[in-house]
């Protein structure tokens, strides 16, 4: 609160293992093997700085690819994902903010706080908010013929049922490059943070204390605690 700033933590760091991490589904057959080296070679291409290169040349070397060697290429694609989650950031958040096991796991079992913010104002500062969808089992992703916006949905939208108590909403940040921990800092307008709910069991000395910060920072928040009712 102090620096009017949400943190967008790496799906690197969450508790859920599976978390961004669905299974991966790899080529298999000799045909699906020769299509993924296609559409990887057509996509370099479509980098301006592999202009020049002859995508026929380039099939006479797809035996060479770690396509035909499964253990080396899931390998390769662990440390392309590892770089890829490095560089975004997502924020959580849910609408339910009388959630018991929300304020048992996040909010420090009832001694931290909520904070309530404007969906709108948010957004417009940082990023679309989409909801989770809570599935049985998560799909496989297939890294070579996955659509982008189907990809999107499938690493960082999708959840095991037995996380569905959460009620999540998640905005995604791509930041393009590695960061540290102080750039996932993302500020907020401070008109975009409406409600300030204090736990139950919260010690008076950190109620006063965000009282204080909120008349000061956020004098348009409301302030509510929460009782054992």
């Amino acid at each position: 609160m102090t620096g009017g700033a949400l943190y967008f933590p790496s799906a690197q760091s969450f508790d859920d293992v599976l978390d961004c991490r669905p299974p991966e589904r790899f080529p298999e057959t000799e045909e699906e093997k020769y299509e993924a080296v296609k559409n990887t070679i057509e996509h370099l291409m479509s980098n301006p700085h592999f202009k020049g290169i002859q995508i026929d040349k380039s099939f006479d070397f797809k035996i060479d690819s770690p396509l035909y060697d499964q253990e080396k290429f899931k390998a390769i694609t662990n440390d392309v994902l590892g770089d890829f989650l490095s560089k975004c950031g997502v924020l959580s958040m849910t609408p339910d903010c009388q959630n018991k096991r929300m304020w048992e796991n996040y909010g420090d079992n009832y001694h931290g706080f909520c904070l309530g913010f404007k969906v709108t104002a948010l957004q417009n500062a940082m990023a679309p908010m989409f909801p989770v969808i809570y599935v049985d089992e998560l799909p496989p992703i297939d890294e070579f013929n996955e659509k982008n916006e189907i990809y999107m949905i499938k690493r960082f939208f999708l959840k095991l049922m037995e996380w569905s108590f959460e009620k999540e909403f998640r905005l995604i940040k791509l930041f393009g490059k590695k960061v540290t921990a102080e750039e996932r800092n993302i500020k907020f307008p401070p008109e975009s943070l409406v409600e300030i709910i204090l736990g139950k069991d919260m010690p008076q000395e950190h109620k006063e204390a965000i009282r204080f910060i909120a008349q000061q920072k956020y004098p348009n928040a409301k302030i509510i605690e929460l009782s054992e009712n």
